[in-house]
């Protein structure tokens, strides 16, 4: 395929790249969600949830370092916002973590139960993560608007 055929589908480089991105983001969730939704129990359905999410980036190790490096995938990285993710990040694996070994690990001491501190913490760091991007995102955008700041 040639340049002029790429662009008739995409108007720039940047386009066709964040068109290829996406392609792949939603082959991964596609893939992941077909694997949870072949199981019934919720316990089931995150273990799978996480087992696939993996295992897919295992097959593909090209996305899975395109995910670490872009910053447009990551865009607070992007926008030089380095200290709330890092500390974001701290408090919700390392906080997450240690606060599940002191109250749920001790209700049923079995491995199962220690490890699934990792993806609830990745969850909940996610969800952190997403929340602070949508605040600073609209400040953002409300600043370069010259609208006045919430309080």
């Amino acid at each position: 395929m040639t340049a002029a055929n790429l662009y008739a589908y995409a108007g720039s480089k940047r386009a066709l790249y964040e068109q290829t991105v996406e392609y792949a983001m939603l082959r991964w969730q596609a893939r992941v969600r077909a694997a949870v939704e072949k199981e019934t129990s919720a316990q089931a359905r995150l273990t799978v949830l996480c087992h696939s999410a993996l295992y897919y980036l295992r097959e593909d190790p090209e996305f899975g370092s395109l995910l670490a490096s872009d910053p447009s995938i990551f865009p607070m990285r992007g926008y030089g916002w380095s200290l709330e993710p890092a500390l974001l990040t701290l408090i919700g694996v390392c906080g997450v973590r240690i606060t599940w070994v002191f109250t749920v690990f001790p209700l049923k001491r079995t491995y199962p139960i220690l490890l699934w501190s990792y993806p609830i913490s990745w969850l909940i760091t996610a969800a952190a993560l997403a929340v602070a991007y949508a605040v600073k995102i609209t400040r953002k955008k409300r600043n370069e608007s010259g609208l006045p700041a919430e309080r």
